[in-house]
């Protein structure tokens, strides 16, 4: 419901659309949650090529879906849920929270942010009371972190994670994010040397 986000990352496969910042207005978001309810829609994601969760009142309106019978997942870079927001989170089907580093200095030079600490966060604030969520964790590799993947790995699983999955970075506007091959053979490398240390029902 919006092309804008809270993060600027570099391996961004939505840049250009972002440069728009559009949102949907209120009333749309509105007639579209009563007409999916209407419909007897079983479930949706909010995910984007921005993110959700700027959007005000998001967490109205997926209450307002769970209330209709619908299930709701969703896909965040988690800096802007706060605690307000963490009941509305424990009646979802899962949370997908997207991770970058375990290096302060790599995580703001690939979000353009300064919110290092909230990345493995979600977890325990979540699930410090009842919830029946699946939180899980997403990484896209890319040219900063790729040689991070199982200390990544490890502090998702640490911080509580449900599950992390690694996903490459696509060049979908030929903006040259994509991964070289040798960045990938040195990923291929790194998984085959740990294999047995991953725990594979957690993680792709």
């Amino acid at each position: 419901w919006t092309s804008n986000c809270n993060y600027d990352c570099t391996h961004c496969s939505y840049g250009s659309r972002r440069q728009t910042t559009n949102y949907l207005t209120n009333k749309v978001i509105e007639k579209l949650i009563q007409d999916l309810i209407d419909m007897g829609c079983k479930a949706v994601y909010l995910s984007g090529g921005g993110e959700p969760t700027i959007v005000k009142k998001w967490d109205v309106y997926t209450d307002k879906l769970v209330s209709g019978g619908v299930e709701v997942a969703l896909i965040t870079n988690g800096v802007a849920v706060r605690d307000k927001h963490l009941d509305s989170i424990r009646k979802m089907n899962y949370i997908a929270v997207s991770v970058y580093s375990t290096k302060e200095n790599r995580y703001k030079e690939i979000t353009g942010s300064k919110f290092f600490d909230q990345q493995f966060s979600l977890p325990k604030k979540i699930n410090n009371c009842k919830s029946y969520s699946i939180v899980g964790a997403r990484c896209v590799l890319n040219k900063t972190n790729y040689d991070e993947l199982y200390e990544i790995y490890c502090a998702a699983i640490d911080a509580g994670f449900d599950y992390i999955i690694f996903i490459p970075a696509v060049d979908y506007e030929g903006t040259g994010i994509f991964l070289e091959d040798r960045w990938i053979e040195y990923v291929q490398n790194k998984i085959r040397k740990m294999f047995d240390k991953f725990d594979h029902s957690r993680t792709n």
